[in-house]
C-alpha cells in the first residue's frame, strides 16, 4: 500500500572532472532581425516541428543554432534528414515524431533511446541486472549494468530502452 524508497549515497574522490556542457548557438552575427527570424542569443533560432523558422518559413535551422533541442550530435543529424526530405520531396516529416539515441560517457556509460517511462507514459517497465550475463561477467565489470526495456502498456511493443553499463553507448 505505501512506497519505500531506497537511497545509496557514494562519495568519490577524484583529481579532476570533465563537465563538457552549455555550447551556445553561433547566431549573433547573422543579421536574423533583417530576414525576419526570431532567435534568442542563449538558445538560438525559434523553429516549428519542421525546423523551420517561425518567423520566416523560408529559413531552417538544425542542430546546435536551434532552440528548444537537445544539442546533441545525434540530433544534429536526425533534424539534417527532416529538412532535406521536407525541402527536397515535399514531404511533411516532423521533428516531434523522431526517435534519437543518447549516450552520456560516464563510468559506466548511460544510453538511453525513446520512451523513458515517465509518470506521463503509460509503459510496462522491464527491468534487469547483468550480473548473470556471462558475456558481461567475461569482459568487463559489467555485471554491475543495468538494462530497462519500456514497452507500450499491455501490447509488448517496444517504445524506449535504458541501458547503464561499459560500453552502454
Amino acid at each position: 500500500e505505501g512506497t519505500t524508497t531506497t537511497t545509496t549515497t557514494i562519495e568519490l574522490e577524484c583529481e579532476c572532472l570533465l563537465v563538457a556542457a552549455g555550447r551556445l548557438p553561433n547566431v549573433e552575427n547573422l543579421n536574423l532581425d533583417a530576414a525576419n527570424v526570431p532567435y534568442d542569443p542563449n538558445e538560438g533560432v525559434t523553429i516549428d516541428d519542421n525546423a523551420r523558422s517561425v518567423g520566416n518559413p523560408n529559413v531552417y535551422a538544425v542542430g546546435d543554432c536551434a532552440a528548444g533541442v537537445p544539442r546533441l550530435t545525434h540530433v544534429s543529424g536526425e533534424m539534417a534528414k527532416v529538412v532535406v526530405q521536407n525541402g527536397l520531396f515535399e514531404d511533411d516529416w516532423k521533428l516531434s515524431s523522431l526517435v534519437i539515441p543518447a549516450c552520456m560517457y560516464t563510468e559506466p556509460e548511460y544510453a538511453t533511446v525513446g520512451v523513458q517511462g515517465g509518470p506521463e507514459d503509460e509503459v510496462d517497465v522491464y527491468a534487469t541486472t547483468l550480473e548473470h550475463n556471462d558475456r558481461a561477467i567475461l569482459e568487463s565489470d559489467n555485471e554491475h549494468g543495468l538494462v530497462k526495456i519500456y514497452c507500450k502498456k499491455g501490447t509488448g511493443t517496444i517504445v524506449g530502452c535504458t541501458i547503464v553499463a561499459s560500453r552502454a553507448g
